[in-house]
């Protein structure tokens, strides 16, 4: 039975929160214009400082409780250890042409399928044509790319 309330009062409570959105009317009025008296009575403006005062206090606690467990001074000393770090390390010196290092390989070992680098247009060129294979281009047919 309780499950059933609970689940009602929020139904409820997401309804008036889109009719709030929506600005639609009821009997005439909309949401605010229904909340607007109750919101500047004195009992809920006091009730609103309560817990804004509550929850400030909460956030500065948390603030200061996070706060204490990194000190200046060992911010300064990651940061010195940071740049120690970053000057010992010696710059790698790698051919112009190659943007990353290749894998170091074990002695004896062989890579099966291994990745070729795409030859360039003057190394393809220069390769034999494959046996078969014609290079006419009265041999191509143009289809449309649904019809494979």
């Amino acid at each position: 039975m309780w499950g059933i309330i609970k689940w009602l009062f929020i139904l409820s409570i997401m309804a008036i929160i889109a009719l709030a959105l929506t600005g639609k009317k009821i009997r005439g009025k909309t949401v605010e214009e229904y909340m607007g008296p109750v919101m500047q009575s004195k009992a809920v403006k006091e009730g609103l400082r309560d817990i804004r005062s509550i929850v400030g206090e909460g956030l500065k606690a948390a603030g200061e409780a996070i706060s204490e467990d990194v000190t200046d001074e060992e911010k300064k000393q990651l940061d010195q250890v940071l740049r120690e770090e970053l000057k010992a390390g010696a710059p790698v010196q790698m051919p112009p042409d190659q943007k990353a290092l290749a894998p170091e390989m074990k002695e004896g070992a062989t890579v099966e399928g291994a990745i070729q680098p795409r030859p360039t247009l003057q190394q393809m060129e220069a390769m034999p044509p494959k046996p078969g294979a014609t290079t006419d281009d009265q041999n191509m047919q143009e289809r449309p790319i649904g019809d494979r």
